[in-house]
């Protein structure tokens, strides 16, 4: 799976991630051609945003692993895919994004940077991979080898475009899954400088939630692994309006 394979590494939460150096070095054990491009601050939640209205500033920074060239950028994360490309002269077989401090699971999804850079991997028919975790620590991450290796042995790879991997700390296992439902309660609070800041909440009920869920799984304690598209067509709806020939 990894050989001969160029590498692109990218985030959401910044070039100073422990996230994006964990990932780095996990790589770095199946090949060495990797390339490293990230907003050079904290991007999550900026999902397929593209910095079109401002100039991008293109920042050499030390290797982040030895022998890896890295680089950070004053844009989104989609936007590190362009430039690692457009600029730099980088085309990827594969694009690992992460890995993100926190789930991105069920509603997280529309929102995430760090799925979205993954995303733009189709544009470049490379394969998206995104890593996460459960927020403040990485120890999911001790995973990370099974879930190369079940990638590969299930030969993942050659059917899907977008893998979103989502780390428990302690995982029961192994569940491919589809992109479930995680409503959120969003609060604004008017802080001392005027300005309103956002706090979003989970609405939990697992009773409610599909047992082949992401969102399930995870809050179970397996590991998630969803198949993604940049297509968001009902395909649903849009084969019953065909049958109907509307």
């Amino acid at each position: 799976m990894f050989s001969n394979q160029k590498i692109l590494v990218t985030n959401d939460d910044g070039i100073n991630s422990l996230g994006l150096k964990l990932l780095v070095e996990k790589l770095t054990y199946y090949t060495k051609e990797i390339l490293v491009v990230a907003p050079n601050k904290q991007m999550s939640a900026t999902s397929h945003k593209l910095t079109l209205h401002e100039g991008i500033n293109l920042h050499k920074e030390p290797d982040i692993v030895q022998g890896i060239k890295t680089y950070s950028i004053t844009g989104t994360p989609v936007d590190c895919v362009n430039i690692a490309v457009c600029i730099l002269n980088f085309l990827p077989n594969m694009i690992f994004s992460g890995v993100n401090d926190g789930y991105n699971i069920g509603t997280d999804i529309l929102y995430s940077g760090t799925i979205a850079a993954a995303s733009e991997a189709v544009k470049y028919q490379a394969l998206g991979i995104a890593f996460s975790c459960d927020a403040h620590t990485l120890k999911g991450m001790q995973y990370f080898d099974e879930v190369i290796k079940y990638i590969t042995d299930k030969k993942l790879f050659l059917d899907a475009k977008v893998l979103n991997v989502n780390l428990p700390e302690l995982s029961m296992g192994i569940k491919i899954t589809h992109q479930g439902e995680n409503p959120l309660k969003n609060k604004y609070t008017k802080k001392l400088d005027g300005l309103y800041y956002i706090n979003s909440t989970s609405i939990e009920d697992i009773s409610t939630f599909d047992e082949n869920s992401d969102v399930y799984n995870v809050k179970m304690g397996y590991i998630s692994i969803t198949p993604l598209t940049n297509d968001k067509t009902d395909i649903e709806i849009y084969k019953k309006w065909q049958e109907r020939n509307i």
